[in-house]
């Protein structure tokens, strides 16, 4: 597969993987944590998305963005994904602290993982591709059912219920972002 396919998802692990391994004193100065927010530490709003702490958060975490990649990597090129990772880390965490007091703490790239399938499922649909409606609809029902029936465990990690509101306003973010971008040209 070509590099431009290729070198997006591969960043981003790398760059999870570079938090990950940091000592906890530093991790700790990224960490979502509303108080320190509001104190004026703003870059928490994009950094906690990157931050981990145990193993099998992070690999879960790891295999939702060669999940994306297996299933968006057309639209995922350059700046663009650059631009909506960003973009969908930065709206998550600030839906949550503009909208969702009662999360004072919260890490982990679940929530851009969430929008950023939202942002593939809208890209599809501008496609016309065949399954676009399902994914968004599906990613939804999920963040749904998650919200008011409770969080579903995957694969065996702990959710509770802090991410469900990160994956919440990680879909708004990616649906929204996807509406607005410019389409892809595929050949």
């Amino acid at each position: 597969m070509a590099k431009q396919y290729t070198v997006p998802p591969v960043a981003v692990v790398l760059l999870l993987l570079l938090v990950f391994i940091l000592p906890e004193p530093v991790k700790l100065l990224l960490t979502y944590e509303r108080d320190l927010i509001g104190q004026g530490q703003v870059w928490r709003l994009l950094t906690g998305q990157w931050v981990h702490w145990g193993l099998g958060h992070f690999v879960m975490n790891v295999a939702g963005v060669f999940l994306l990649w297996l299933l968006f990597a057309e639209y995922a090129q350059g700046k663009r994904y650059v631009f909506a990772i960003l973009g969908v880390a930065m709206m998550s965490n600030l839906g949550m602290y503009l909208f969702d007091s009662q999360v004072a703490y919260y890490v982990g790239f679940s929530g851009t993982i969430y929008g950023l399938f939202a942002w593939g499922a809208v890209q599809d649909v501008r496609q016309k591709a065949a399954f676009g409606w399902l994914l968004l609809i599906g990613v939804c029902a999920k963040v749904a059912y998650d919200m008011f029936v409770g969080a579903v465990s995957l694969g065996g990690s702990e959710v509770d219920a802090l991410a469900v509101s990160a994956h919440f306003y990680g879909v708004l973010a990616g649906g929204v972002l996807g509406l607005l971008q410019k389409p892809v040209k595929l050949a």
